[in-house]
């Protein structure tokens, strides 16, 4: 394992927890069921309750750095594959985690079984969209 350039790990975490939040913007205004990641981390964990919370986004971003630096350090030189298919390999991990461990842990169910199933989909697809970036800005 090679030296990690945390700056960069940093900055791959922000822009891809900022390209998760811009694709749930998109799904939203497309009138595709999403998740609010920033209100739920408010909510469900802080039970800090406020409609389109900043509170949120700042909770998200630095979940989407933490969990960068879990990619960089931890987990991205284990698996196996070409860079880009190493962070998808991240990002669907992610997704399979949120909906097996911490959706039902907040009281939403597997799979978010209880509130929405809609957005199984489009949180797959936000989380790929987080993993790919790590994999072309953490592994060039």
């Amino acid at each position: 394992m090679g030296a990690v350039d945390f700056a960069r790990v940093v900055l791959a975490g922000l822009i891809g927890a900022l390209s998760m939040a811009f694709a749930s913007y998109l799904f939203s205004a497309m009138n595709i069921p999403m998740v609010d990641f920033g209100r739920l981390i408010a909510t469900k964990i802080l039970r800090y309750h406020s409609h389109r919370t900043r509170l949120g986004l700042v909770l998200h971003l630095a979940n989407g750095v933490l969990l960068a630096l879990v990619y960089a350090i931890f987990l991205g030189p284990l698996i196996p594959g070409d860079y880009w298919l190493r962070g998808l390999i991240y990002g669907a991990g992610l997704w399979l985690f949120m909906m097996v461990a911490v959706l039902p842990a907040m009281g939403d169910g597997f799979f978010g079984w209880k509130t929405s199933r809609s957005m199984i989909p489009s949180a797959l697809v936000v989380h790929l969209v987080y993993g790919l970036v790590l994999g072309f800005a953490v592994h060039p």
